[in-house]
């Protein structure tokens, strides 16, 4: 259900960043948990090696596993199965290196931005081009219309971000103030610069364009914006013919069965590589299906391993990396092959959401007390894993990790017990009894390890007078019902687009969680019309959005940042429940880089080698 080398156990879907399935699985089972200070990554041997492989192409296809896929159009995609594929199909103007979380320029030669932050300039590199031989050098005007898309279309779900977020001067029009198509404040005043002008200061501006949204197409390949007919149809575009500047294209992707992408030239792609000839994913759902497919078959390059079939007694620790990764081996597995093994702590954040128009405050408060997140690290996950008190991952919470455990112990929930009886109190204040009992509907999609999760929840709080009916889907359908406003409460994650605290909290500003829209960043329905918490919160969004320079406004966003917290501590209407330390795994014959904290599904397939297989 995902492209990682995480492999056991698909836990948790994500949305945001490039979000679907991410893994997350168990301790560190032998070796010193400290670990020995090895900055080097490939021995010296491996690293002249690597050095001469560098100008060459294989004939191996690297071999994952995927989650079912909904689209191929960057700004269309909200999934990471999606993402995981399109951020190597196209490339941005930056990129997160490795799935790092500091970005390096990509299709942009060089970024200047002014003094007070509100003009940004973009030089191209002069060496780009696309993926099809039907389209030549990436250009400017290819920027402005990517830019245009983006903002305008229809098929875009997060206009948000080139609008709100990075904040690109537009005009609006009407009571709802819509986007004035044509009017983005963007300029290609040659071939290859660009010039676009901000309404105020952003404070990661080339962070947000490394998003996969952001992505750079041919000018009028597909006519979805106003004055644009289109080369081809929205559909062939999206299946069959998505055009980018990436290191691959696409050859088949039969939904719910598999997807290849075949290498370009090496001389052709102006990164690095591609070292592979193609990438194949084959797509499922089921845990037992993938473990088959990628140990016992040994028909991937990356095992897969359910929660049922790990044991952290096979891990074995050697030591830690330049980056503080843990890294050693994980094995003998059932084939008898022990494999690389590496952890990596992701800057994300994994919960349960409730839709506040369909739940009554008691019951998600009577959930917050019933929810033991050190037991579910423990029992479920089996670790590594950190209890969430806060939305906002540590590494990027105002002040770091120290200052988010100092507030965490204002957290009025607990993270370590299981307060069932602080549960039925509030159950039973609100009218409710074992014959009366509260009735809710708790959407999980296909996982081993979330059915866990909710399976405890459901009779902890059946004492409680609560009475919760699982009911586990395809991951698509969630979201589309989430999306309706047709869910009481549902699992999700939140992998990091760029990394500061807006990012996530984005998620919990009440305006962007009405399902009545056409593209709710979250379905919690979070109406301050209901709820003074609700207002709170909306209220230090503003602040956020009112201050975003990147050095001036910071003290402002962050006492915003800090009130949307315990505004959603006051209501509940999300209850975080881990951030996930990945555990990543490859077979022997597989080199890549270590993946960075912004997670996997950031780290593109063309710094991949693939040798000779056992």
């Amino acid at each position: 259900m995902t492209d990682n080398d995480t492999t056991r156990r698909r836990f948790l879907q994500a949305t945001g960043g490039a979000a679907t399935a991410v893994a997350l699985a168990g301790c560190s089972g032998g070796g010193d948990d400290e670990g020995q200070d090895d900055t080097d990554t490939l021995t010296p041997e491996e690293e002249t090696e690597r050095t001469t492989r560098e100008q060459e192409q294989t004939d191996k296809t690297y071999r994952r596993h995927n989650s079912t896929m909904t689209t191929l159009d960057p700004i269309a995609s909200t999934d990471e199965a999606s993402g995981i594929v399109i951020i190597n199909l196209f490339d941005a103007l930056t990129n997160y290196p490795n799935g790092e979380t500091t970005t390096e320029n990509l299709l942009a030669e060089s970024m200047e931005v002014n003094d007070d932050v509100t003009e940004v300039t973009v030089n191209l590199r002069d060496d780009i081009t696309y993926n099809h031989d039907d389209y030549g050098d990436v250009t400017a005007s290819d920027v402005v219309y990517s830019f245009e898309r983006l903002a305008q279309s229809d098929n875009s779900r997060r206009a948000s971000f080139i609008l709100g977020f990075l904040g690109i001067a537009h005009e609006t029009e009407g009571e709802e103030d819509a986007y004035v198509p044509g009017s983005l404040d963007i300029e290609a005043t040659d071939e290859k610069t660009v010039v676009m002008t901000l309404e105020s200061p952003f404070h990661a501006i080339p962070e947000l364009l490394a998003y996969t949204s952001f992505s750079i197409i041919p000018e009028g390949v597909v006519g979805d914006i106003e004055g644009y007919d289109g080369d081809m149809s929205y559909e062939q575009f999206t299946q069959e013919t998505p055009v980018g500047a990436g290191p691959f294209s696409l050859e088949t992707w039969n939904s719910g069965s598999e997807c290849e992408v075949s290498a370009r030239p090496i001389d052709e792609y102006h990164g690095e590589g591609p070292y592979v000839s193609g990438v194949h994913w084959m797509i499922a759902e089921e845990d037992n299906a993938l473990y088959t497919y990628t140990v016992l078959n040994e028909n991937a390059d990356v095992p897969y391993i359910p929660n049922s079939q790990y044991d952290a007694n096979k891990v074995s620790i050697e030591g830690k990396d330049s980056m503080g990764r843990k890294y050693g081996t994980y094995g003998p597995l059932e084939n008898d092959k022990t494999v690389p093994y590496y952890q990596v702590e992701e800057v994300g954040v994994y919960y349960f959401a409730f839709n506040q128009a369909n739940t009554e405050p008691a019951v998600r408060k009577a959930f917050a007390h019933a929810m033991n997140q050190q037991q579910m690290i423990d029992e479920v996950l089996n670790g590594p894993g950190t209890t969430a008190s806060h939305f906002t991952p540590p590494a990027i919470y105002p002040g770091g990790k120290e200052a988010y455990l100092d507030h965490e112990e204002n957290y009025p929930y607990g993270l370590e017990e299981t307060r069932i009886d602080k549960a039925t109190e509030i159950m039973e204040d609100a009218g409710y009894s074992s014959d009366d009992p509260y009735e809710l509907e708790l959407t999980i999609y296909e996982s081993e390890l979330f059915a866990e999760i909710a399976n405890i929840l459901r009779d902890q709080l059946a004492s409680a007078h609560v009475d919760v009916q699982i009911q586990q889907t395809q991951f698509s359908t969630m979201l589309s019902r989430g999306r309706k406003g047709n869910l009481d409460a549902y699992s999700l994650g939140w992998i990091m687009d760029y990394p500061a605290p807006d990012n996530f909290l984005q998620l919990m500003n009440p305006p962007q969680t009405d399902t009545s829209l056409d593209a709710p960043i979250s379905y919690v329905d979070w109406d301050p019309n209901e709820s003074e918490a609700a207002q709170s919160a909306a209220d230090a969004w503003e602040k956020v959005q009112n201050n975003p320079a990147p050095e001036a406004g910071q003290d402002a966003r962050n006492e915003a940042y800090v009130s949307m917290e315990e505004a959603n501590w006051e209501d509940v209407v999300f209850l975080p429940l881990l951030h996930n330390v990945a555990e990543n795994m490859h077979y022997s014959w597989v080199e890549k880089p270590r993946a960075g904290a912004a997670g996997r599904s950031r780290q593109k397939k063309n710094v991949v080698y693939v040798g000779e297989r056992d």
